[in-house]
């Protein structure tokens, strides 16, 4: 499968709801939940600029 595609995109999604629901069920006794919020965003702002950065460099032999 590409990893431009779509459809794995359109499947990604739905996983990474469902993994947070899981993992949170999971620590609700054990982390508090300022604690889980702060994870969850940093988590997530790391990804994006991740995606971000990548996107905006420049081209390689272009000038």
């Amino acid at each position: 499968m590409n990893w431009r595609s779509p459809y794995l995109y359109l499947m990604l999604v739905p996983f990474l709801w469902s993994t947070n629901f899981i993992i949170g069920k999971l620590l609700v006794d054990t982390v508090p939940p300022l604690t889980m919020s702060t994870a969850r965003f940093t988590v997530g702002v790391i990804i994006l600029s991740l995606i971000i950065a990548k996107s905006k460099r420049p081209e390689r032999g272009s000038w």
